[in-house]
């Protein structure tokens, strides 16, 4: 038999029930009999079904303008339609002078400042090439009703005044974008609202990029890949490395590949590395500079590797940060591989021109 428990003491029961926002009472249906019209379990859920309609409808702080695009990714290609919803949360209800959709794009240069004068650096830091200037008004002068309020847009991606469309990307002293920016009017006495996002742009390459055949290399101490003499070489140690890139002309959408391997290595080496470089060329009237920075670095090799084992290349093209080889009369941008090659006392690197593409 299983001994009786001493009831709860009543502090308890009604620390219990202020916790979870009930009204206790020792009876269920004690508030009927004192006369309270809230009182019992069913007091209890009438409260509970009242907190859940007021969290089913939150209350708009402030109005505000949001702008969606159908594509979750927001990547577009040149005469492709571009879709998408503005959203207007109004407090209250408030008069506009129209709802305008910008869609904006083009190329912002930056001219480094090695080589040119002080004068010279500041009148021509910076320019901009237009490639797409579209304005549209999706919503004439009226009035915003209080709550949300929702205005699909839709229009054709395409180059203003024949301009040709380029692919996103950014980089230093090279910058492709493309923005689109909604803004609402509302008087000389309330604030303007305003959104902008980015979207981004793929064009496919404008010729089909030649099939590209597998490239073997071999550097020494003595020899780059190239065939060229290094300076000192009987001072350093002696080493012999050999690989080959299965492709340099590689789609932008496709992992870059290849494998390397150290055949003989006197000095330890501590690391290989792999850094994809971009040379971004800025041209004027006077003079072009060109500028090699890195994208981004990896580790192929940590430690003295085993001779004669073939370690992996393999390089992802990060987004935004890389693009098919372009070429204008404005600017080019480019890219190289430098194979990195650490030892206790010195780096030697090897340097690869690669073409990256996109397919159609």
């Amino acid at each position: 038999r299983v001994p009786d428990q001493p009831p709860a003491p009543r502090g308890v029961l009604r620390a219990v029930a202020a916790r979870y926002g009930l009204s206790h009472c020792p009876s269920r249906d004690c508030g009927a009999r004192q006369g309270q019209p809230g009182g019992g379990r069913r007091g209890a859920r009438t409260a509970t079904s009242r907190r859940g309609a007021m969290a089913q409808q939150p209350a708009i702080e402030h109005s505000s303008l949001g702008m969606t695009l159908k594509r979750v990714d927001r990547v577009y290609r040149p005469n492709e339609s571009v879709e998408g919803t503005v959203t207007i949360n109004a407090k209250t209800g408030w008069s506009h002078s129209g709802i305008v959709l910008r869609a904006e794009g083009g190329v912002f240069l930056q001219q480094t400042s090695r080589g040119l004068g002080l004068l010279d650096a500041m009148a021509n830091s910076t320019r901009t090439v237009t490639l797409l200037q579209e304005e549209v008004e999706i919503a004439p002068a009226g009035r915003v009703p209080e709550g949300k309020t929702e205005i699909p847009f839709e229009f054709v991606l395409s180059g203003s005044s024949g301009q040709p469309l380029m692919e996103t990307y950014h980089g230093v002293y090279v910058n492709v974008f493309f923005l689109l920016s909604v803004e609402c009017e509302r008087g000389s006495f309330k604030k303007a609202l305003k959104k902008e996002i980015e979207f981004i742009v793929e064009v496919p390459s404008p010729t089909q990029a030649p099939a590209s055949s597998v490239e073997s290399f071999e550097f020494t101490q003595a020899l780059s890949k190239d065939g060229a003499q290094r300076a000192n070489s009987d001072r350093l140690p002696r080493f012999k490395i050999s690989g080959k890139l299965h492709r340099s002309v590689c789609p932008i959408n496709l992992p870059f590949t290849g494998e390397i391997v150290v055949e003989e290595s006197e000095a330890p080496i501590k690391s290989i590395e792999l850094q994809l470089v971009r040379v971004e060329t800025v041209k004027t009237e006077a003079q072009e500079n060109s500028e090699a920075t890195e994208i981004q670095n990896i580790q192929i090799a940590d430690g003295d590797p085993a001779r004669g084992i073939a370690i992996p290349i393999y390089i992802v093209f990060p987004r935004l940060f890389a693009c098919p080889v372009l070429v204008t009369p404005s600017f080019s941008v480019e890219f190289d591989l430098n194979i990195l090659v650490v030892t206790e006392d010195r780096t030697f690197t090897e340097n690869f021109s690669i073409c990256p593409y996109r397919s159609s």
